[in-house]
């Protein structure tokens, strides 16, 4: 059989993919009916005499699981679309605390379920309301909370290309929309008199939180919450950069590692305890009850719960457990109670994660000669690492066609990372824990804090100098679709010839990679692109040329909330699988042009840094030019015309020249122009009238197709006889929505207008995405 016998005597677990199969299927028909024929076909295979049962089984599973997803999104359809035609403020608002917690912004957010209806509003409706309190804002899980005349924003989908849809995210956890108020005294809270799970879980998770600053440092404490708790809010975010970059950022997300050393802590404690045999496995589930509610009711720590439950009891009932069963029980339970987990990642990460771990156990590891097994390894630290080694590959290439989409890039050092990281954070759960039980004993507590210390300050050093290097990741561009395929036959081929003819299957596997290489480089477009970002009130954009080299100018403001080189340029970046810029030109010194250049720097390589002359030397300016020569960035300061000519594509920088250093900074920016056989852009920064009128007497024409519009549509610029030298077909005006500054200015549009000019408004529209083909171009959709 091609199946492993626990897998096809797991009625469960094909239940539970059959169920998967008919959601999935909501969104796309077809494709769950190909899904469903292709199993189908497997089963034929494996079973004829019982292929048609099968397949009517698998489609009452899948049309179930269909009829569940549909039944669940239909009741919150009217709210959804109300929500997207409210344009005023709530009067009032009266719901209840699900979970709270502070922002980066120093917001106050919380979750509520709306109880009360209004205008809009029907049933149970969840909602997102952010408050600036006055003072520190107690607010419980269980508690009522009422607003009044407070505003209301609907979920704005994403505004750049690679830019998190947290619309999305929201509409699949059921959230609707954003309330926000500033005065806190139109916020009411009453408090619940009586016990609920939530209530009590966030009582433990403050005193967690108090007993750990008691004597661990800010920092560590930090480290602590996130892996004993999940509660990320006070963690160092460059600390989950590096773990991201290394793949062991799944030790930070409360999972079914931690629920393994929760599970070894409280067997220990029944041993110690004399619980007798049987009370002790009602004992451990109430435990493992209460930690998933703690925790928040994660989806990763319900399923490793749950899994570990069943498998403790399946003694109790004289069954073996089976390990496909069980992960199909727990995953059936909880579509079936909250059809909408099936959105959440962590849901989609652990079961990936754990079937692929199962799949090695039960069907890639017996094919494994005897000799090459690490069981064999006589030494136990060395088999220990090697174990987990593999077990977190195997985890790894479970989750990679979901992760890889989303992040662009592959962890090379994960292997490496686990087998080093996973053991001390064991060691730091095992010590946070015992930390909490003796925390009536300070002196014992402080020494035991001590120890917590040196063991997070070991992981974070380690993990900081494993992603340091350039090769901790690869980048990948596009979905990802041939690497996963060369990784996955890579693998299956390799444990396939270990005891078979080695050579005839290997030269196999390498034509099959090296054919998926040709067709992914022969499927990639040499075709001019360029991204127009929305930064707000700034400039930011990029430009994909033909031989695949990349050209960024500018990068956009940084404040302190949001800085668009790490929110939106790097993003977009990995998007379009961008891993060196070639040329990033700053047009001039201002903060809402340069502000996002120092995360660009010290994120992507960068070949050569374009300046104007006359560049300034501001404390910003000075932080650049630091970072540039402590990466070896070259730095070219632009003078006069230049030109970078190719046969397919030509950069000419034809502004600023000499004589324009009698002009004000605005007028001395970086004036570009990006020609290929499809049309043209032209790249203007802040120019104003002075130098577009100097740019006209220096070039008699600039013909173009694409124009960006100088200084956000000031009134400054773009003036009849520069629109009239051009001549350009569409404009690109990057400006905040609603800016102090008016931008752009109505007699900027008004010219656009009667010259014809299609306008596009980065504050309307979202980024541009615009693809030059031979003759022609067009607008790519992005979202």
């Amino acid at each position: 059989m091609f199946l492993p016998s626990s897998v096809r005597k797991a009625p469960l677990f094909w239940w539970f993919l059959f169920f998967l199969m008919g959601m999935a299927s909501v969104p796309a028909p077809r494709i769950g009916i190909l899904f469903l024929s292709i199993i189908a076909f497997g089963f034929y295979l494996q079973e004829k005499k019982s292929a048609i049962g099968l397949i009517l089984m698998m489609c009452v599973c899948a049309g179930l699981g269909w009829i569940r997803l549909e039944m669940r999104q239909t009741d919150r359809i009217p709210a959804f679309r109300g929500a997207r035609q409210w344009t005023g403020p709530i009067r009032k608002f009266l719901g209840t605390i699900q979970s709270s917690g502070i922002t980066r912004t120093g917001r106050y957010r919380l979750e509520v379920l709306w109880l009360e209806p209004d205008t809009f509003l029907h049933g149970r409706t969840r909602w997102h309301v952010y408050v600036y309190p006055d003072t520190n804002l107690q607010a419980i899980p269980g508690d009522t909370l009422q607003l009044t005349w407070c505003r209301f924003s609907p979920l704005a989908p994403p505004r750049n290309p690679g830019q998190f849809d947290f619309r999305s995210y929201a509409h699949n956890h059921g959230i609707i929309g954003v309330l926000s108020l500033t005065d806190s005294t139109a916020l009411t809270l009453r408090r619940h008199t009586g016990l609920t799970a939530m209530g009590c879980a966030w009582q433990v998770r403050r005193w967690v939180h108090r007993q750990l600053n008691r004597y661990v440092p800010e920092r560590e404490s930090g480290f602590l919450e996130a892996v004993l708790l999940g509660e990320k809010s006070d963690l160092d975010d460059e600390l989950q950069t590096a773990f991201r970059r290394i793949g062991v950022i799944h030790v930070l997300a409360v999972s079914g590692l931690h629920v393994g050393y929760i599970l070894i802590i409280i067997l220990l404690l029944t041993k110690l305890l004399r619980i007798p045999w049987g009370w002790d496995r009602l004992a451990i589930v109430l435990a493992l009850a209460g930690y998933c509610v703690v925790t928040g009711l994660r989806s990763s720590v319900i399923r490793a719960a749950g899994m570990a439950a069943l498998y403790l009891c399946g003694p109790l009932v004289n069954r073996r457990p089976n390990p496909y069963n069980i992960l199909g029980a727990v995953g059936l339970t909880m579509i079936l109670v909250e059809p909408l987990s099936v959105y959440d990642m962590g849901f989609q990460l652990s079961f990936a994660a754990v079937f692929s771990i199962l799949v090695y156990v039960t069907y890639l590891e017996p094919q494994i000669p005897d000799r090459w097994r690490i069981r064999r390894i006589h030494s136990p630290i060395v088999r220990g690492f090697l174990e987990l080694m593999v077990i977190s590959t195997m985890a790894q290439l479970g989750t990679l066609p979901l992760l890889l989409p989303r992040t662009h890039q592959i962890p090379l050092l994960s292997m490496v990372a686990n087998g080093l990281i996973v053991p001390l954070v064991g060691v730091i759960v095992s010590l946070g824990f015992l930390y909490l039980v003796v925390s009536f004993v300070p002196l014992i507590q402080a020494v035991i804090a001590n120890s917590l210390w040196l063991c997070i300050r070991l992981v974070e050093t380690t993990a900081r100098y494993l992603s340091a290097p350039a090769f901790a990741t690869a980048r990948v561009s596009g979905d990802g679709i041939d690497v996963i395929l060369i990784v996955y036959g890579s693998v299956f081929l390799s444990l396939y010839c270990l005891n078979r003819r080695p050579f005839r299957y290997f030269l196999l596997g390498a034509c099959l990679c090296w054919s998926l290489l040709v067709w992914h480089r022969a499927s990639l477009r040499n075709e001019l692109e360029a991204v127009f970002l929305d930064v707000g009130q700034g400039d930011a954009a990029l430009i994909r040329l033909p031989d695949r080299k990349t050209m960024v100018i500018d990068t956009g403001p940084r404040t302190y909330y949001r800085d668009s080189g790490r929110d939106v340029l790097l993003p977009a970046l990995v998007a379009l699988g961008v891993r060196e810029i070639q040329w990033l030109v700053l047009t001039h010194a201002h903060a809402d042009h340069i502000g996002g250049t120092l995360s660009v720097l010290k994120q992507i390589p960068v070949d050569t840094l374009v300046i104007p002359m006359q560049w300034g030397n501001t404390a910003l300016i000075r932080h650049i030019r630091r970072c540039a020569d402590s990466l070896h960035v070259a730095v070219d300061t632009i003078r006069g015309p230049k030109s970078i000519l190719h046969r397919d594509y030509l950069i000419q920088f034809l502004w600023p020249l000499r004589e324009a250093a009698e002009l004000n900074q605005n007028n001395r920016n970086i004036v570009c122009t990006v020609r290929t056989s499809g049309g043209s852009l032209l790249f203007t920064g802040d120019l104003e009238q002075d130098g577009e009128r100097a740019l006209l007497q220096r070039w008699d024409t600039v013909p173009t197709t694409v124009l960006k519009v100088g200084h956000h549509g000031s009134d400054t610029g773009t003036t009849g006889p520069f629109l009239e030298a051009l001549s350009p077909k569409l404009a690109v005006i990057s400006v905040g929505k609603g800016n102090k500054f008016g931008h752009p200015s109505p007699e900027v549009i008004q010219r656009l207008h009667d010259h014809q000019v299609t306008i596009h408004r980065t504050d309307r529209r979202q980024a541009l995405w615009l693809r030059f083909h031979q003759s022609n171009w067009d607008s790519v959709t992005w979202r």
